[in-house]
């Protein structure tokens, strides 16, 4: 369900413009902090390389806020997990881990805290879950082992394929290529690309939820109630295609809006934006649908 709309009082008397309300219904979102992490399920990413003793890599299969943490276990201790960085981290985006302590036993990444009792996000095993503690029951996303193999590298597609699509590639051991010992340090820091499902889109975009925004995701940069009632709007994060805004034009009673279904106007992100785009929004008042 679309979250509680909060109301935003536009009052420039300076240059006279009227009083006005704009309610953004946040689709999908809940209204919190905008400094929050990330909440990750699973499925959200997938690893593409370990190497006993030596490092780990996994690929962001969803944009990322700054501050989302992976915590990652192997040979039954919590490791070197990652930490999204400012600006966060986007979507095909490799993480590469070097730590000795990654073990041959495999790996696993959670969100929220450091045993299956948390959200478990992806696991692997180049030796074999049946020699390790730390398998975790996982159903939708990637979960692959052999049998004793030190290394095993993701050697498939990297691009052409939606975001489900690669999961399907990562567990497919046909994919991989394995190695009993771990002397050679093999390269697999390529990013990956997206695709839409139509042959058609730039990588990351139609291939991606909706961003769920939350309250602070957004704010207001300028606005005329004179001529055609112009708007404009900040991202205040990423989003991608087929996010939705929601703006209405409800009245204002002295003591707050009056939330009823009056004129609105919803943009929709027609392909991946970053942080920092000013949009804007001419003629308002008879828009109905933008992008």
């Amino acid at each position: 369900m679309p979250a509680a709309p909060f109301t935003l009082l536009l009052h420039p008397t300076w240059c006279n413009f009227l009083r006005f309300t704009l309610s953004i219904l946040l689709l999908g979102g809940v209204a919190k902090s905008s400094n929050s992490q990330t909440t990750l399920v699973e499925g959200d990413i997938a690893f593409t390389y370990l190497q006993d003793g030596s490092k780990y890599s996994f690929v962001l299969l969803r944009d990322v806020d700054f501050g989302t943490q992976v915590v990652v276990k192997s040979g039954g201790s919590i490791i070197t997990g990652w930490t999204a960085p400012v600006g966060g981290a986007s979507a095909g985006d490799v993480i590469t881990v070097s730590t000795s302590d990654v073990k041959e036993e495999g790996a696993v990444a959670f969100y929220g805290g450091a045993s299956c009792a948390f959200t478990g996000l992806a696991q692997i095993s180049p030796k074999g879950f049946s020699q390790t503690d730390d398998e975790c029951s996982l159903s939708t996303g990637q979960d692959i082992d052999w049998s004793n193999q030190k290394t095993a590298v993701y050697t498939g597609a990297r691009s052409g394929y939606t975001a489900a699509e690669y999961l399907t590639e990562f567990n497919d051991a046909n994919n991989w290529t394995t190695y009993s010992g771990n002397s050679t340090n093999y390269d697999n820091t390529s990013s990956f690309t997206f695709d839409d499902g139509s042959g058609g889109g730039d990588g990351n975009e139609s291939s991606l939820s909706p961003t769920t925004l939350e309250a602070g995701d957004i704010a207001f940069t300028a606005f005329n109630s004179d001529g055609g009632d112009d708007i404009a709007f900040v991202l205040l994060k990423d989003v991608n295609a087929t996010t939705a805004i929601r703006i209405s034009d409800n009245d204002w009673n002295g003591t707050g809006s009056t939330m009823g279904e009056n004129n609105y106007l919803t943009w929709t992100a027609g392909q991946s934006i970053q942080a920092g785009t000013v949009i804007v929004i001419n003629d308002a008042a008879s828009a109905g649908s933008v992008n």
